[in-house]
């Protein structure tokens, strides 16, 4: 009888231990199941909020609406920071069941000075809401590099690389915009050689063709503040800067663009962005000053009295007016 007893007290303990157990992986079961299901919602929502972010990157619709800003902060040195830019995205552009429409942008200055574009999305995947942070470099590269001239000489084998797709960019696109109040555009082609000159009174620009000795145009400039574009794909046109007014000097800003040789003859001084797709020969006489930075794809290398200076003020007032200025590259993304 006792045996009996026992034995059923000890078939009962068992039944409860294995009832336990198999309540014990059902419920194991389940949590893991919640676990990825969970996550797997989580990487969703997070997939969700980094499409939005380059969804605005690469629609113009969307992108277009921070352009103005960063034209802004770009002219604008004393700002450094410009925040709450809002972006609305269309319920069109939403996944289903997704009501977080608002992307929230700022411009500032990161780590290293680079300008950035620092985006913020959300989005919801089955009640799950996840935010993603991106920060995005505006402009191109080579204009960040803090270098005073950008040559084959001065770039590593990467850099290079960037230099020599941006130079055929622009050979390919750059053109003469609309310009602020108070720039000239000057457009050269089909020249085999152009004189501008700074005399005592004016500032004019002689044209000449097949080697004639007298212009067959000249043209009066009435400022110093200038977008110079040469074009020629030989690369055979010269475009000489001569200052017949030696008292009080030769300065420019604005920017230049040469395909071609640039020749000065004289003491001369610019400020801007300085491209000469070609080669630059300078009077060992003269003395030559650049502000801001210059490009430099040709054959020769400049002379040792041309003094170069990175100065990003002069370039930030005149980077806008050339094509690709705006060259992103997404930097970081951050899941919250």
């Amino acid at each position: 009888m006792n045996n009996k007893g026992f034995i059923t007290i000890m078939s009962l303990t068992i039944m409860v231990i294995i009832i336990f157990n198999v309540l014990y992986l059902i419920y194991v079961s389940n949590l893991e199941y919640l676990i990825i299901n969970s996550e797997i919602n989580s990487i969703q929502s997070s997939y969700l909020s980094e499409g939005k972010i380059y969804l605005v990157l690469n629609k113009e619709k969307y992108f277009e609406k921070i352009t103005p800003s960063i034209e802004r902060f770009i002219k604008n040195p004393s700002l450094t920071s410009i925040k709450d830019i809002y972006i609305a995205l269309d319920e069109d552009d939403l996944s289903e069941g997704d009501t977080h429409k608002s992307i929230w942008a700022s411009i500032f200055y990161d780590y290293d000075e680079r300008i950035v574009l620092e985006l913020r999305a959300k989005s919801s995947y089955n009640k799950i809401i996840k935010e993603v942070i991106s920060k995005v470099t505006i402009l191109n590269e080579l204009y960040e590099l803090r270098k005073p001239i950008i040559s084959d000489l001065t770039l590593n084998e990467k850099e290079k690389q960037v230099f020599t797709k941006y130079m055929d960019f622009l050979c390919q696109n750059i053109n003469i915009p609309n310009l602020d109040i108070g720039m000239y555009g000057i457009y050269i082609k089909d020249f085999s050689k152009v004189k501008l000159i700074n005399g005592s009174n004016e500032m004019i620009i002689e044209y000449y063709r097949n080697d004639i000795n007298n212009p067959i145009k000249v043209e009066y400039i009435p400022t110093n503040n200038i977008f110079l574009l040469s074009k020629d794909n030989s690369k055979t046109t010269e475009v000489s800067f001569v200052d017949l007014n030696l008292l009080n000097g030769f300065n420019l800003s604005g920017i230049i663009y040469i395909e071609g040789s640039l020749i000065i003859e004289n003491d001369f001084v610019f400020n801007g962005i300085l491209i000469v797709n070609g080669n630059i020969f300078i009077n060992p006489l003269a003395k030559v000053t650049i502000n801001g930075i210059t490009f430099h794809k040709g054959e020769c290398e400049i002379t040792n009295n041309l003094e170069a200076y990175y100065d990003f003020t002069e370039i930030r007032k005149y980077i806008i007016y050339l094509p690709k200025f705006i060259d992103l590259s997404i930097r970081s993304i951050k899941v919250n």
